[in-house]
């Protein structure tokens, strides 16, 4: 099995086109990868002198055709790995070979240099873009990298090796599952509502548990915040509308406490009416400071009154529900009861 893979090998900016050539083929046939040379070929050129010959064709194309090369490509990088355990060096330089001068058709000189410094084997068949009769480039076409998957793939039959089995698109699965990402935005509303918890008596309160926290406060026409990645400061108010001052979610919604009195107080989903002898009122029963009381919210005399707290629901349990003794809990909200 050969999992191959076809790549352009272009000129650096600021480097020869010499010193390009020597680098890509002196990494390709680097001793300790490929045990001092004993797994390097080659074909109509010398591969220790490879470098010098691939540019000097390149000399001989200009001189030739009088065209100027449209892009920077030097030559192209034939990249071949094998299933470890499967083949030996020798073989694999074999099949590296053949399958160089099939791709190539003969016309353009490569080394294959066979790497066995990793658990797989593989090899890097490197081909000048120049022909060998210097007239030609080769011309990098259309899905060219199936073209040579499908030629190895044969190649490794023909050795009786195996090929990676085809998948269809709709089957194949994502190499690469990425973590979810976290902005700091989420982060600052887990540390508010961490913060909130602990039931701080107003906002300037919770501006100080922040601050434990290691976050830093500026005050100003809006209240921004910053932690110790961050580089800007936030505002409350870009967290989102639950987040802002304005909508005091940090008296009422969370803490259930009146600005006024801070007595707390939340709504119970029960309603009542109240009768007096010059006025009927629409009321809604709340907990406050201890007892359950009620506000009058619409009245006989076309008066809308608007209160703001909190709200807890008011559940009914049918009569064989029971506390569980053992585990009952206090009835607290740290320690609930446990009902059956």
């Amino acid at each position: 099995m050969a999992a191959t893979k076809l790549i352009a090998m272009h000129q650096n900016k600021g480097r020869s086109v010499m010193q390009c050539l020597k680098d890509r083929t002196d990494y390709a046939m680097n001793g300790d990868k490929t045990e001092d040379g004993k797994y390097i070929s080659s074909y109509q050129c010398n591969p220790e002198l490879v470098d010098l010959e691939f540019a000097q064709a390149k000399k001989e194309y200009l001189h030739k055709t009088w065209r100027q090369p449209k892009g920077d490509v030097l030559a192209y990088q034939i990249r071949q790995s094998f299933k470890p355990g499967e083949i030996t060096p020798e073989e694999a330089n074999e099949v590296g070979y053949e399958t160089g001068m099939r791709f190539t058709k003969g016309k353009h000189a490569f080394i294959v240099a066979t790497h066995v410094d990793r658990a797989h084997i593989h090899n890097h068949i490197i081909f000048n873009s120049t022909n060998l009769d210097c007239d030609r480039k080769f011309r990098d076409f259309w899905f060219s990298g199936i073209a040579l998957q499908r030629l190895s793939d044969i190649i490794c039959l023909e050795h009786g090796l195996s090929i990676i089995p085809k998948v269809k698109p709709s089957e194949r699965q994502r190499r690469t599952k990425y973590p979810e990402r976290i902005s700091m935005r989420d982060v600052i509303r887990e540390d508010i509502l961490r913060c909130l918890e602990q039931k701080p008596e107003d906002f300037e309160v919770l501006l100080k548990l922040l601050q434990q926290e290691g976050y830093e406060i500026k005050r100003g026409k809006h209240t921004a915040i910053c932690g110790n990645e961050q580089k800007r400061f936030i505002r409350f108010r870009s967290l989102g509308e639950d987040y802002t001052e304005e909508n005091q979610i940090y008296y009422e919604l969370f803490i259930g406490k009146d600005e006024n009195n801070y007595h707390p107080k939340y709504w119970m989903s029960s309603r009542c009416i109240g009768a007096y002898s010059d006025i009927v009122g629409f009321h809604a029963r709340m907990v406050e400071a201890g007892g359950i009381g009620a506000h009058d919210l619409y009245n006989s005399r076309n008066v809308a009154n608007i209160y703001s707290c909190a709200f807890r629901p008011v559940i009914t349990l049918n009569s064989n529900v029971q506390v569980e003794e053992t585990k009952s809990g206090e009835g607290t909200e740290s320690n609930p009861f446990e009902i059956k």
